[in-house]
Order: structure tokens, then C-alpha cells, then sequence
């Protein structure tokens, strides 16, 4: 007689890379919106199917044993699998190829947020995170592109698309209020807000000013406008990539005569079934962009590598 196996089901692959990822079965089940229990009994359903325990229990939480760890790059396969199915999907449902685009919450309020309202129709979907967790919303498949102010992972497709320059936003009552440009070296010993460390932004100015004899003071603001709603309370200044707010005027900032820029990215998985939608979605993109956005007279286009 033939031993009968449980059925094997994606929502325990799922609920297994989540308990992997996370180190416990609380945090696994907040990240894929089920209960602790519902979660346990997926590991279990999936332990049954394979026929043998994949975990370590103890007073800490689950560890993957011998056979969950060689299990696991098939678990992520799978997943990736599912994903491509999924988004081929959603993506042929209804008229042309739709898309999920991953980004930072600025991205998504200045840019694709318009750009969606304007009657684009190839976005299916926006993922807004923190800057440095977008790029895992391609890994785990949730998004067919991230765009993000950073230099893409290796093994994924990507290309430039604008370049957004760093600006020095100026309250009313500051010594640089309605200039044009201001040059990095004039801001010695002045204090300017900024987003926090966690940003592409601070990073940046960060290694612009660290070997300055007199760099500017920077302040950390929890975001970009928040930076400028302190620089507009205090009568300073704030530095950032945003349109400039609360009767600011904004002016770019320099180094040497040249203008400090940021690099947006697209990226997406190699291969991606829709990888010339993909394109042709980014050409529409950066067109509007640079001709119809609140910031389109400072973007600069890139070209796009053949």
C-alpha cells in the first residue's frame, strides 16, 4: 500500500520563507496577515507534506535543521515561480501589461502618484518603503520594479533614468533666501536640516561635506518636508531633493561649480517576461516626468544603454 502524502500548497512555502526571514512565528505571521496559529499550522501542513520536520523547536523559536536548510533554495524557488506566475497574470488581465512598482514613499507622492493620475494605465499597483527595503519587495516578488535613488543589486536589470539635484531650500528670513545657486563651501559652520541618516540624501551630503575644514551642522529631520518645516520655523535653511514648501525658495546646490545630483534607478528581475513593457512603461515615465512633474524644469534625463 502507497504511503499518502498532504497536499503541498504555496501558502505554506509562503508562511516557511516568512518564518525563515523573521527568526520567529509572531513576526512571520504579521508579515503574511495571519494569525500565530494559522501560521504554525501551515508549518505543520508543510512538515506533513515533505514528511519530516524542517525546524528545530526550542525555548528561542524555530532554527532550521539539516533538511530545512537544504529544503530552503527550493522553498525560494518556488516562491519566485509563483511570483512570475502571479504578476504574468495580473499583468495580461485587462487591456496591455500592468505593473507593480516599488519605491520610496517621495517617489510615490511626487512622481508616480501624478504620473498614475495623468491617465497612465501600466501601473498596476504602488509599493511605497524605506528606501533601503524597497529593492526586497523584488526579491520577495511583490513588485515587478523598484525605483529607487540607489545603485541597483548585481544580478538584476536596471537603468538610469533622471537625475534629481540636491537643493538648498531657504526660509524667508535666511542670508540665501531667492538665490539660484549656492555652492556647498558658502554653508560653513551653518546648520541644515536634512532627512535622517537612514536616507540616500543625508548619505550623500554626508560624503560631500566630510572633508570640508567648515562643513555645515547637519540636522536630522525625520523626512525631507519635515526638514524644511524646521528650516521654515527657525529662519534656516534644509537640504533635500523635494519641491521646496511652507514659502521656501529653493536653490540648487553646488560643489566646486558643479551641481550635486542624485541617480534614480529602475531595476527588475533579468529575464522578466514583460522586460520590453517594462521599458517602454520607463520611456513614458521619464518623458512625463521631466515635461509635466512639479520638479520637471530640475530632472535631467539619462540616456537609456542599449
Amino acid at each position: 500500500m502507497h504511503k499518502t502524502h498532504n497536499a503541498l500548497e504555496y501558502s505554506m512555502i509562503e508562511a516557511f520563507i516568512a518564518v525563515v526571514d523573521h527568526g520567529s512565528t509572531n513576526a512571520a505571521a504579521a508579515e503574511v496577515g495571519i494569525t500565530q496559529p494559522a501560521l504554525s499550522r501551515r508549518i505543520k501542513g508543510l512538515e506533513a507534506a515533505v514528511g519530516h520536520p524542517l525546524f528545530l523547536r526550542n525555548a528561542t523559536g524555530l532554527a532550521l535543521n539539516a533538511l530545512g536548510a537544504e529544503f530552503l533554495p527550493v522553498a525560494r524557488s518556488l516562491q519566485l515561480q509563483f511570483g512570475t506566475a502571479s504578476r504574468f497574470i495580473r499583468g495580461r488581465a485587462g487591456s496591455g501589461m500592468r505593473f507593480t512598482v516599488a519605491c520610496p514613499s517621495i517617489v510615490g507622492s511626487a512622481f508616480l502618484a501624478p504620473f498614475i493620475a495623468s491617465g497612465e494605465q501600466g501601473v498596476s499597483d504602488v509599493i511605497e518603503a524605506p528606501t533601503r527595503a524597497v529593492h526586497d519587495h523584488l526579491v520577495r516578488n511583490r513588485a515587478d520594479i523598484a525605483i529607487v535613488p540607489m545603485a541597483p543589486a548585481d544580478g538584476y536589470a536596471s537603468r538610469a533614468l533622471f537625475a534629481v539635484p540636491l537643493l538648498v531650500h531657504c526660509a524667508p528670513g535666511s542670508r540665501h533666501h531667492g538665490r539660484a545657486t549656492i555652492d556647498v563651501a558658502e554653508l560653513a559652520d551653518e546648520e541644515a536640516f536634512t532627512s535622517n541618516r537612514e536616507t540616500v540624501v543625508f548619505e550623500r551630503l554626508a560624503s560631500i561635506v566630510s572633508g570640508m575644514p567648515r562643513p555645515p551642522r547637519l540636522r536630522e529631520a525625520s523626512s525631507g518636508p519635515m526638514a524644511q518645516a524646521m528650516a521654515a520655523g527657525s529662519g534656516g535653511i534644509a537640504l533635500g531633493v523635494e519641491p521646496p514648501g511652507f514659502g521656501l525658495t529653493a536653490a540648487l546646490l553646488t560643489a566646486e561649480g558643479h551641481d550635486i545630483e542624485i541617480t534614480e534607478w529602475a531595476s527588475w528581475h533579468a529575464g522578466h517576461h514583460g522586460e520590453a513593457e517594462i521599458h517602454a512603461l520607463l520611456d513614458r515615465f521619464v518623458a512625463w516626468a521631466t515635461a509635466e512633474s512639479s520638479m520637471h524644469r530640475l530632472l535631467r534625463p539619462l540616456p537609456r544603454a542599449q
